[in-house]
């Protein structure tokens, strides 16, 4: 989850020198996203035997 915030903090840093709120919410996602995945595959790796 330190990630996840390291991402959060770029975001912040990113929304105050572009301040473009639409480039901004779109790489949360994108970011969001990319953990989701990661998550999920580790989750699938944890059950692979």
């Amino acid at each position: 989850m330190s990630y996840l915030k390291k991402k959060l903090r770029q975001y912040a840093a990113l929304s105050k020198i572009r301040g473009s709120q639409a480039e901004v919410d779109c790489a949360f996602y994108q970011i969001s996203t990319a953990v989701h995945l990661n998550f999920f595959a580790e989750c699938l790796s944890l059950l692979e035997f």
